[in-house]
């Protein structure tokens, strides 16, 4: 893929992402966050502690009615993780008056890793098989970088993370989600990890960068986007304005992507890079469009 490719394509990308953005959220993340609302997701910080010391690998608590109700079941034999619920009592005193106590009782909640069932519906993910480009993204990490990948079990509700000189991926994930998943941590380094601390702040617009440039790699090697980009970027409150504000930048990790991992060349040797288009000549495309 020569730059001039590799550009074309990413326009091509960003333009859908674009209209997906527009659209609004999908009915397969509508559907997965009507369920996820089920959940109680606000717990204390002593239930929240409760929960890890009992069972550091959970990501889906709720009680056993609750897992009834989404056609799952907690499996015979399995033990509950136990937290306090906060509960009123209310009476009468002998003069009429309403009188109110509060207290704590213990009750028991099951983790999804406990229970059988229907299975819960799933955020979108980009599906596909990326073949060499998988092995050609993480030598393009660990050589051209210098950043070191590691394949956890776990990162709780995350499916991965970067820090400076490290940058994790849940080993568990389909191929083509892992992929993107790397691209998208990936970019967080190009982008953030030395980034001033006012853009570091900005939650909403690092995640947005950060898809966005894993949706234009993916969706220019053919993988299936489902919809993924769009709906991660809308949770972080991100749109089509601001995907417009941050057209340069993400053009620029993008292409720098996308030359490096479609070189065969080792990866040492491989010094293509794109060069961004400046803000007026990318002012001008969006303007026609």
């Amino acid at each position: 893929m020569t730059q001039s490719d590799a550009a074309k394509a990413i326009d091509r990308a960003l333009d859908s992402l674009a209209r997906e953005l527009e659209e609004g959220r999908s009915q397969a993340m509508e559907t997965y966050l009507r369920t996820m609302r089920r959940f109680r997701q606000t717990y204390s910080w002593g239930n929240t502690l409760l929960i890890w010391l009992q069972c550091p690998d959970a990501t889906h608590v709720a009680g056993f009615s609750t897992w009834k109700s989404l056609g799952r079941y907690v499996r015979k034999g399995e033990k509950g993780i136990q937290i306090l619920a906060p509960c009123v009592y209310r009476r009468d005193d002998e003069d009429g008056e309403e009188q109110v106590a509060r207290y704590f009782r213990a009750v028991y909640v099951f983790d999804v890793a406990q229970t059988d069932g229907q299975p819960l519906p799933e955020p979108p993910r980009v599906t596909g098989d990326p073949g060499s480009y998988f092995e050609r993204l993480e030598a393009f990490v660990s050589l051209d970088l210098g950043v070191r990948i590691e394949y956890p079990v776990s990162l709780g509700r995350s499916h991965g993370r970067c820090r400076d000189g490290l940058i994790e991926v849940v080993d568990s994930l389909a191929t083509g989600h892992k992929f993107a998943v790397l691209t998208h941590e990936t970019a967080h380094h190009l982008l953030h990890v030395h980034a001033p601390e006012e853009l570091r702040r900005d939650r909403g617009l690092i995640e947005l960068q950060a898809e966005a440039v894993a949706h234009a790699v993916c969706e220019s090697l053919g993988l299936e986007t489902n919809h993924a980009g769009a709906d991660y970027i809308a949770l972080y409150g991100g749109d089509k304005a601001r995907l417009r504000q941050s057209l340069a930048a993400i053009h620029q990790a993008a292409g720098r992507i996308l030359t490096a991992i479609a070189d065969t060349a080792p990866a040492e040797r491989r010094k293509d890079t794109i060069q961004a288009p400046t803000p007026e000549q990318r002012a001008r495309r969006w303007a026609k469009r």
